[in-house]
């Protein structure tokens, strides 16, 4: 994962450029960065959840890309 110097910008430019759900960057901004561990595998299809948000937050700013994905789109 890469150093985001304002986290909290990043997903607020992120929010207003379409990038990320108003969900995705509530999880963001709750859980931060570097404070929340992250799952390897990428298989939140039978449940929506928070974290589930998060990870797809992330994601689609770029700061990360998981491991593993057990059903790609």
């Amino acid at each position: 994962m890469r150093e985001i110097k304002n986290f909290r910008a990043t997903v607020l430019k992120a929010l207003h450029h379409g990038t990320i759900s108003k969900y995705e960057a509530k999880e963001c901004l709750i859980r931060g960065i570097g404070k929340q561990e992250l799952p390897i595998f990428f298989d939140f299809e039978p449940m929506e959840s928070s974290l589930k948000n998060y990870v797809t937050g992330l994601e689609k700013m770029g700061l990360i890309e998981p491991l593993i994905r057990l059903e790609d789109e």
